[in-house]
């Protein structure tokens, strides 16, 4: 994708055509990309399973939303997606994009920050978290990016995963997001070197 601007970096509520791609995201990814990321294979949901339960959280969408889709020119690249929540008080968020050639560009950055403008408005959170694995150095510096320190280290676990994942912990309240937007508009410019994984 060639001339992107920030404003061409969209996060919507889901849809059901952008189910199909979260499907393909998780049963098609290698196995060692998956395993990477610290995600089992074998432990997730068969295609259909995911599938229904996906379409489930369309057909609920008068719900908070809990997943956003990342969109680039109105192509859907990947989502945003919350666990961990606490209702009223925190969630931890989490990035997906689906196709490496979309990956290490910028896009994540911008939409980053216009998902948690989104989740904070949606749910009236205190503070949104990121639990990033120590290991993934591409996602740890997109949060130096955007400006956020760490606020200490924790583990991350979910029902997919291999096993607890060592983590650096960083937090963002609602009165951060100015501070992330104006970061953002005056250091902002994609990217063109070669995709990274995470």
């Amino acid at each position: 994708m060639s001339g992107v601007r920030m404003s061409d970096i969209t996060v919507a509520s889901l849809e059901l055509a952008d189910v199909d791609a979260i499907v393909r995201y998780w049963h098609e990814s290698p196995a060692e990309y998956l395993r990477a990321l610290g995600v089992a294979p074998e432990k997730l949901p068969n295609r259909r399973k995911m599938h229904e339960m996906l379409a489930l959280k369309v057909a609920q969408q008068v719900a908070p939303p809990t997943i956003l889709v990342v969109k680039v020119k109105g192509e859907s690249i990947g989502v945003h997606e919350l666990t961990h929540i606490e209702v009223g008080i925190s969630a931890v968020m989490h990035a997906h994009i689906w196709k490496a050639e979309h990956r290490g560009k910028g896009f994540g950055a911008v939409s980053y920050v216009k998902a948690m403008e989104r989740f904070f408005e949606a749910h009236g959170f205190r503070s949104i978290l990121f639990e990033t694995p120590r290991a993934n150095a591409s996602a740890n510096r997109l949060k130096e990016a955007l400006g956020l320190a760490p606020c200490g280290n924790g583990t991350i676990y979910l029902p997919i995963m291999t096993s607890p994942m060592e983590t650096t912990r960083y937090s963002v309240e609602r009165a951060d997001l100015p501070r992330l937007v104006a970061r953002l508009e005056t250091s902002w410019k994609p990217k063109t070197g070669a995709p990274r994984g995470g």
